[in-house]
């Protein structure tokens, strides 16, 4: 190490440490706007490790959505990217209001979630 190159990344090392180190820290301007500061306890909340249940629950969730998706159809409304449990209900009334409208005749079936 020549130096120059360990004098360099001495200044850097020391002015990243007295960066954080301040009461709180504020981002740089870029293109003149003006950035939120971070406070104390958020920019200590950013800094900490994730702990090993967040990591496990994530490679878990993430293996759980290669399974699922051999095992809900793609009718099922609900726990689906995107989808809300409330929409089988919309689509439900709609049809129902077309099958009034047209005077057709149609054949429902109705699943009570508390007792199912």
């Amino acid at each position: 190490m020549a130096g120059g190159e360990g004098f360099d990344e001495k200044c850097k090392e020391r002015y990243f440490k007295n960066r954080f180190m301040k009461e709180a820290w504020c981002q740089p301007k870029i293109n003149n706007i003006n950035l939120k500061c971070i406070s104390v306890s958020d920019r200590q909340t950013l800094e900490e490790d994730f702990g090993e249940e967040e990591v496990l629950a994530k490679v878990f969730v993430t293996l759980l959505k290669k399974v699922t998706s051999n095992i809900i159809g793609d009718s099922q409304m609900a726990f689906v990217k995107g989808g809300q449990i409330t929409d089988s209900f919309i689509v439900a009334s709609e049809i129902i209001n077309k099958w009034k409208r047209d005077a057709e005749g149609g054949f429902l079936v109705r699943l009570d979630f508390e007792k199912a």
